[in-house]
């Protein structure tokens, strides 16, 4: 493959198992498992107000409450509204 042939024309005196930096690249051509993870809506505020994100099912259950327990605690730092979002022409 291209990877291959690239790594062989820059470092022909080593093989690609003894070069950390060939490991690397050949994980950032392998598409992350996770991209087709399935994911979940949740309510970080109120019924009466929701703020809905969506998170990857794949999360521990102590890795989803840390999650979602670190989104409540910041939910301040999401534009929720227009109005939330300043120096944005209100005509639009």
């Amino acid at each position: 493959d291209q990877t291959s042939k690239a790594f062989k024309e820059i470092n022909p005196e080593l093989t690609e198992a003894e070069c950390p930096e060939f490991i690397q690249m050949r994980k950032q051509d392998q598409p992350s498992p996770l991209i087709n993870d399935p994911i979940e809506e949740i309510n970080i505020d109120t019924e009466e107000s929701p703020k809905i994100l969506q998170i990857g099912t794949s999360l521990s259950a102590e890795e989803r409450k840390e999650l979602i327990d670190f989104l409540k605690k910041h939910q301040e730092a999401f534009a929720w509204t227009y109005e939330d979002m300043p120096g944005l022409d209100t005509k639009l």
